[in-house]
Order: C-alpha cells, then structure tokens, then sequence
C-alpha cells in the first residue's frame, strides 16, 4: 500500500515502531545521556563514562521490554496513527460523494462515543477500538479508489456530464458506445481489400475490446469497494448498539467478522493495483 499511496498523493502510514530504537530515542534516555555527559565534564573523572555506559546498557536491557515503555510507546503509535488519518481524510473527502462524506462523519461520532464506554487499560477494548480505527482508514483508501476509477470513466466519457454520473451509468454508456464502434470496425474489416488496412482496423479492434474489458472490471470493482463502505457504516451502527447490552468478547467478534480476513483486503489491494496496470498500459498502446 505503500507504493499505491506514493504513486497517488496520498499520506504515507506511520510504520511499526522498533521498541530498541525508539527506546534509543526516547527522551529519558536523552535526559539521562546528557546527566552523564554533564558529570563527566563536571568531575573529569574517568570512571564516569564506563558507569554511564553500564547504565545505558541496563536501560536498553530493561527499557524496551517494561510496560511503562510498552505504553509510552503505544500512546506514540496511536497519535502517530490518527495524525495519518486526519491527513488521509483531508485528501480524501473533499472528493468524495457527499453520501460518502456523511458515512464517514457518521462513523466518525460513533467510534468516539464508543470510545469513551471503552476503558483503554483492558486489552479487549483496545483490539476493539484498534479495529475500528483499521475499518476508518479502510474506508478512506477505499473512497480514494472509487474516486479513482470515477475519474478515469468519466475522462473516457469525455464531456462535463459525466463527472455526475454514477459509475454504473458511466459504465452502461462507455460500453454501449464501445459497441457502436466494435460492430462498425467489424463491418470495416469485413470489407477491407488489402492486408495493410486490414491490419490497422484489427488493432482498432483488439484496443477496443481492452478498453471494454477494463471498464467492466473498473465498474464491478467500485461497485465491490461501495458494497464495503456500506459494510463499514452498518458495522459500526451495530456495534454502537451492542457495546452497551453484549460482553466485550461478542462486540469483538462482530467487528471482527465485518474487517473480514487479511486476504480479502489484500486481494482488493492487489485487483486495483492491476486495474491501475491495465489503464497505464492501454494509455501506452493509444499513444
């Protein structure tokens, strides 16, 4: 996904932090770096170093791995996390449906009344609310998609008016019209007398039943991707209304089953980067 978000503009996510490293960075490890530091320039004494460094090593023994660290740490993760949503969402919506904007506020309410009914120190509430935020940049990168895929049928439409037609009727039209020019084509074909001209109108042909196959596949998938959004949006009313009346084990399974397996996600990632393939190359072969 990150290669995806590269090529689109889009913000890149914050990566799993490395508990050794950040422990290195972290501020009390600079704090007490720069106290032996300070010592040894006060006192000049030699020994001061080999204790400092006997001290840094028991830190990065004991640091990394204690629950103060393993907490400092996830709070940074979480700020981190929501600091790439905030900025996925203002590259995202404002070029969304405004049904989809609504959703997405809607959603929005909901994880943080669901989050103040949460307490943040159970480790089940916190894969609950964890998944939430998973199901909230899910829904982003989907939107992002369907805008994608909007654009680009509504530049093959070729007028202003297919900026506010819906994918499917975008479709219905492109197709339609591809048609027209395939059976036009064919009866061309049919009456060409020398193989040259022949030629040419078969590639006229064979592009043309690219760009028709690619459309079907743009449409069906943004209509996959449309299906999730609103998986999303019912997913979170559901569990809004269970956090209240069910154990937190049930609510988790819920969210659980609406994330859907790893394999589902990856396999959407990867039919759109091969859409996005087959766009760039049938843009190569018109050129």
């Amino acid at each position: 996904m990150s290669e995806q978000n590269r090529a689109s503009g889009l913000p890149e996510p914050p990566k799993p932090p490395n508990r050794f490293l950040a422990a290195i960075k972290d501020d009390v490890n600079k704090v007490g770096l720069a106290a032996i530091a300070a010592a040894w320039a006060a006192s000049g004494m030699l020994a001061v170093p080999f204790v400092g460094l006997a001290a840094e090593a028991a830190y990065l023994l004991f640091a990394p791995e204690s629950s103060w660290f393993r907490k400092r740490l996830h709070a940074r993760q979480q700020a981190a996390e929501g600091f790439y949503r905030a900025r996925l969402q203002e590259a995202v919506l404002p070029r969304a449906e405004s049904q989809t904007r609504r959703g997405y506020e809607a959603m929005l309410r909901a994880r943080e009344t669901i989050g103040e009914s949460m307490d943040p120190k159970e480790a089940t509430s916190r894969e609950m609310l964890r998944q939430l935020d998973y199901m909230l940049e899910k829904y982003l990168l989907f939107t992002h998609q369907i805008v994608q895929y909007h654009r680009y049928l509504a530049h093959l439409h070729g007028d202003r008016s297919g900026r506010d037609l819906a994918v499917s009727e975008l479709a219905t039209r492109l197709t339609q019209l591809c048609d027209d020019q395939l059976e036009r084509l064919n009866n061309q074909l049919r009456r060409a007398n020398d193989d040259r001209t022949r030629s040419v109108v078969q590639q006229n042909i064979d592009v043309l039943q690219k760009k028709r196959a690619l459309i079907e596949r743009v449409a069906t998938m943004a209509q996959n991707l449309t299906l999730h959004l609103q998986l999303f949006r019912n997913s979170f009313d559901l569990v809004g209304g269970l956090v209240q009346t069910r154990p937190p084990d049930e609510v988790l399974q819920v969210i659980n089953d609406a994330v859907g397996k790893a394999e589902l996600t990856s396999a959407l990632n990867e039919q759109s980067s091969q859409i996005q393939e087959e766009i760039r190359q049938l843009r190569l072969e018109v050129l």
